[in-house]
């Protein structure tokens, strides 16, 4: 999706998350920035769960993504 309907689809997200559940499959960490709870999934299985702060204090597949995506 180009960046105009990625930054439509997050603002509908984050307005409407306290209304629902949303379960979101991604890739780019700052969107799962967005979400209370992250589950980080590698070859299939969790790798690590949390909060996005919680993940970055760990040393983990999250963390290291986040210091790679920085921008």
């Amino acid at each position: 999706m180009d960046r105009n309907m990625e930054n439509l689809v997050l603002g509908f997200l984050t307005s409407t998350k306290a209304l629902r559940c949303v379960i979101l499959v991604t890739h780019r960490v700052k969107i799962a920035r967005l979400c209370d709870t992250i589950y980080v999934l590698e070859n299939g299985r969790i790798q690590a769960s949390g909060t996005p702060a919680q993940l970055m204090k760990s040393d983990n597949l999250y963390s290291l993504s986040m210091a790679d995506q920085i921008y």
